[in-house]
């Protein structure tokens, strides 16, 4: 889940003030955390998972998709289409699926992340921006739907 309060903290009255974007990662509920930002006068939404849905009248808002984000990434379809953004990153998936064997789902992609950063012998986060990108230009009008949707809940 990821609450999102827009703006910038400026010498402005308290009725002015914007804030940057905050990211807080690991909440099963956002929903308290975006009411209790909403009651201090802050413009905020929650982003969750998409396996977990959204609850729009919360102001609580999904990923595109219905799988964990980090399945999404490692699906097969992704991983085909990155490999314009990373050579070589079919073959170094295809070796390192082994870490997830026993694993189903969102557990077995989080197995297989780190063997495939390895498998490439780039860092984790470069990949995980890489199949990021690719799944955005593979998915774009989704994600610019989520974008607007955000929007409107951000008068």
């Amino acid at each position: 889940m990821w609450p999102l309060v827009s703006g910038s903290a400026q010498q402005k009255p308290r009725s002015e003030w914007t804030f940057p974007s905050a990211c807080v990662e690991s909440q099963p509920d956002p929903f308290p955390l975006v009411q209790k930002f909403r009651e201090e006068g802050l413009r905020a939404v929650g982003v969750r998972d998409p396996d977990i849905g959204d609850d729009v009248a919360a102001h609580v808002f999904s990923l595109p998709g219905d799988l964990a984000p980090e399945q999404l990434l490692l699906a097969d379809q992704n991983i085909e289409a990155a490999e314009g953004l990373l050579n070589g990153l079919g073959a170094a998936f295809d070796r390192a699926k082994v870490a997830g064997i026993g694993h189903q789902g969102s557990a077995r992609a989080k197995r297989v992340f780190p063997a495939l950063a390895a498998e490439m012998d780039i860092p984790l986060e470069r990949l995980q921006d890489r199949l990021t990108i690719s799944w955005l230009l593979g998915n774009a009008p989704a994600a610019q739907e989520l974008v607007a949707a955000i929007n409107r809940a951000l008068p």
